[in-house]
């Protein structure tokens, strides 16, 4: 099947609002072609939201964000499709990873948050918010780096997010203020990061169920304290992430510098470096940065036992040298 120039590969997903494509142009290069569903072609609201998220992605050139290259529309036997062209990442989105792999370590949490952040910062630093983050919305390629993806509910700095509990967003990873109507800001996306790490760490959001009892529960109810759930969690990062969920705004981490500079020093106590994770696999890197430092203290043993080996060895033949050539031998 074709959509204009594209050859349709494979379906990659499904969202509420468009389906997305893996496909091939003629020369063989392949995108992610995301269609808005047939159903809302009559929406101008649904098609001003894509030609709206290629707008807000020209802004935000980041390692961490999925890039757009074109807005289309392209004749079919059926109807006109409205089209979103992207860059393919050759991945899994992070609720599969998290479905796949099950708890992700710390260490793993704390690159992929840290490289959450910084997508984040390019997009606030624009003043743009996210709004919809969540791990169905965020990429893990195959080299274990991660990209944000589907900008389509982003809003400006000062809008009130009555409009936006209208049009859409996720119960579970969707901020107090939002459910109260307040206005929205990056604090709101760093709340979405906390519920994201949150999952990670224990494979479930904090808040489930029906959206009222959720919603509720953004409100009202305090999440179970990570280190409860998994005693293994460093206390560092649950008091990061408990910081992260705090109910007001004002109590959160109040930039996304703040929580990269948190997540940097974690980082360094655990022995690994965001900035080097480039082209290894993450969890081979995640786990060399937790063993790094048993294996220097077991090469320094070894290195010790192996000098005194050899020194007693030495000593034993330098004695057996003196008896041997003693005068009353």
């Amino acid at each position: 099947m074709k959509i204009g120039p594209y050859t349709i590969l494979k379906d990659i997903g499904t969202g509420t609002f468009a389906t997305v494509y893996l496909v091939e142009d003629r020369q063989g290069v392949k995108y992610a072609l995301k269609r808005l569903h047939p159903m809302l072609k009559g929406s101008p609201s649904s098609i001003k939201m894509l030609q709206r998220e290629v707008r807000i992605n020209k802004k935000l050139f980041s390692r961490h964000i999925v890039q757009i290259q074109e807005y289309q529309e392209y004749k079919t036997d059926e109807d006109i499709a409205h089209c979103l062209i992207m860059e393919y990442i050759d991945g899994v989105d992070l609720g599969q990873y998290i479905k796949q792999k099950g708890k992700v370590s710390p260490e793993e949490t704390i690159i992929l948050a840290w490289q959450i952040c910084q997508g984040l910062m390019k997009a606030h630093e624009k003043n743009i918010f996210h709004l919809d983050l969540k791990p169905q919305n965020v990429i893990v390629d195959k080299n274990g780096i991660a990209k944000i993806t589907d900008f389509g509910l982003a809003m400006a700095i000062g809008l009130s997010a009555v409009n936006l509990s209208k049009i859409g967003g996720t119960p579970a990873y969707t901020p107090p203020e939002i459910w109260n109507g307040q206005v929205a800001d990056n604090r709101s996306d760093l709340y979405s990061l906390g519920i994201i790490m949150y999952e990670m760490i224990t494979e479930s959001p904090p808040f489930q169920g029906i959206s009222t009892s959720v919603m509720r529960q953004h409100l009202d109810a305090k999440p179970i304290f990570i280190r409860d759930v998994r005693t293994s969690t460093p206390h560092k990062l649950a008091l990061l992430i408990d910081k992260l969920l705090e109910k007001k705004p004002e109590y959160r981490f109040q930039s996304t510098q703040e929580v990269l500079i948190a997540l940097e020093e974690l980082a360094a106590s655990r022995g690994i470096n965001p900035n080097e994770i480039k082209d290894q696999s993450l969890h081979v890197k995640a786990k060399l940065g937790v063993k790094q430092q048993l294996t220097k203290v077991y090469q320094e043993i070894l290195l010790i036992i192996g000098t005194n080996i050899i020194f007693w060895l030495s000593t034993l033949a330098l004695r057996e040298e003196e008896i041997l050539n003693h005068p009353h031998l």
